[in-house]
Formats: structure tokens, sequence, C-alpha cells
């Protein structure tokens, strides 16, 4: 406990300066000691509302306050690496976007090729018949090109499948975050069967042994829906988590399968803590996100590459 406790209060104050730093906590949390250049605010602030908790609850409560929180937290740190490593960069989705551009195109290509038809006979030796063809096709076949491997597009060989073909058409790294929210669930009906129907199990009920099957299988089938996605190219300048998703999926069913474990009291007191933590997030940081102003701010000015950007990028 003394050790966990340590490697909680140590880390904190640079979680809780990070989050103010980027807006979803009060400013006042990010300041940084002019003589010391340390976060005063963010040590002292965590440190009291610890002190506040070990005067209300017994050593044994917080015993599972801590581990729900820890276990909760590196379920969804593993959640968020599948998510991250399937989601295309901004410059991956503008180019996505000029991809259903050029699918699009096909209803008005008709007055592009009239366009191109309308030039006068004056000018038909400057615009040669590849010029005309470049001008009519080029952001079908050669944005189709450039744009097919984007982080989380469904991949070539399963686009004829029936049924997964169906996701091609889905925006990049959504049909990940679905299939991942849904094996996630099934997973977690599957292990409260395991945990409050083991004497169930146990004696050969067949409703018991059918939920758990209909519930593992419905899991894993959602689950291989992640995989047949494009990840995205992972830096050799840095380390990065190998065998995704597998190692990150297997982290969030033994971090669901123990937090199943502890008692109704602790599940409890982290709802309360969640629902206060979530009040903040959306009174203070939802509006204060320098993430969000940027975002917004991008909109206002519109994107700031080009179709030739796109092309010249991935060249």
């Amino acid at each position: 406990m003394f050790t966990a406790l340590l490697g909680a209060m140590l880390p904190m104050s640079r979680c809780v300066y990070a989050i103010a730093n980027d807006g979803l906590l009060f400013p006042s949390l990010a300041r940084i000691n002019e003589r010391t250049g340390a976060p005063v605010n963010a040590t002292v602030v965590p440190l009291l509302l610890t002190i506040l908790l070990t005067l209300f609850f017994s050593m044994d409560q917080l015993v599972h306050f801590l581990s729900v929180g820890t276990l909760s937290s590196f379920a969804f740190v593993s959640g968020a690496l599948i998510v991250i490593r399937y989601q295309p960069t901004d410059l991956e989705t503008t180019a996505s976007e000029l991809t259903r551009y050029g699918a699009t195109a096909d209803e008005s290509r008709d007055e592009t090729e009239k366009t191109a038809e309308d030039i006068p006979d004056g000018d038909q030796d400057v615009y040669s018949h590849d010029d005309r063809q470049r001008l009519t096709h080029r952001p079908n076949s050669q944005m189709g090109r450039q744009t097919s491997n984007i982080a989380g597009t469904l991949k070539e060989r399963y686009r004829n499948v029936p049924i997964i073909k169906n996701f091609a058409g889905v925006p990049p790294g959504r049909c990940v975050l679905i299939s991942l929210v849904i094996s996630v669930t099934f997973q977690v009906c599957a292990l409260a069967i395991v945990q409050c129907g083991t004497k169930n199990l146990a004696a050969g009920d067949w409703w018991a042994i059918l939920l758990l099957v209909f519930f593992t299988v419905a899991a894993l089938l959602s689950f291989l829906v992640i995989p047949m996605h494009h990840q995205a190219t992972t830096s050799e300048d840095y380390f990065s988590i190998k065998c995704v998703p597998l190692v990150p999926y297997v982290s969030i069913v033994a971090d669901i399968f123990l937090l199943l474990r502890l008692s109704t009291g602790a599940w409890v007191r982290y709802l309360v803590w969640l629902a206060i933590g979530t009040a903040v997030y959306f009174a203070y940081g939802y509006r204060h996100s320098h993430l969000a102003k940027k975002q917004k701010q991008d909109e206002v000015n519109g994107p700031e590459c080009s179709y030739g950007s796109i092309l010249s990028h991935h060249d």
C-alpha cells in the first residue's frame, strides 16, 4: 500500500499539471514556481485531497478505491492505444475526404468533360489529349491509390468479403472504435457470468453455458474486425507497443476480470468520483480545452493543405 501511494503521489502532480496545461483544469494548477521550477499548486492540491480522503475512509476502503482507479485507468489507456493506432492523421483525413470527393466526382464528370470539349479550337494544340485525361480522371485514379492505406480504413483483401465489405464506406477509425466498444461490452458480460455464475457453470446449467459461449464468441468476432483495418505507421525513433491490438486487448480483459472481483462499495465510490470528474470536464474543461479551440479555429480558417500538397506529401 505504501509503495502504491508513493508511486501515485509522485506522478500525480505532473498529471494534474499536464491536464491543466491543456486547458481541461483551472489554469492556476498549471503555474510553475519561478524559484523551484516545479508545479507547486498541482502538487499541493492533490496532496490535500489525499489527506482529506484518509480522514473519512478506512485503510481497506482506500486499498479497494486505489485498485479500482488503477485498473480502470489501465483499461482506458489500453483501449485508447488501440483507437489511436487505427486513427488517421490530419493529413490522411484530408486525403480521405479528397478521395470521397473523387468518388462523387463521377456525377459531375460529364460537366468536366464538357468543359474540356468546349476548349476553343485555337487552344486545342495547347491542351493535349493526356492533359484532358488527367483533368477528368485524376481525382479517382491517383487519389484512390494515394489513400488506399490510410490508417483506420478496411484492408483491400477484405473489401470483397460479404458483410465485411460494407465497412469500407465507414469513415477511417470509426469502425475500429465501434468494434472495440462492442467487443469489450460482450467481454464484460462473459466475465460477469464467470464471476457471478461459477456455481451454475460448475453444475452444468445449460443457460449459463449458453450465455457464456454466446458472449465470448460475440466478443471475439467483434474483436476480429479490428485487425482487418490498416494501422498507422509507427516511427522507429521511439518505442511503440507491438502486437496491437492483441496485447492491449488482453490487458483490457485482465483489468476487467480483476475489477469485477472488487467490492460493491469500491465501485460506488469510484462512480461518485467519476461523476465529479465528468461534471468538471463538461462544466469547465470542454469549453476551455486548447485542442477544441484550435479545431474551431481551423474550421473557421479552413484546411491549410491543398490537393497538390497531399499528392506531393505522399509522393
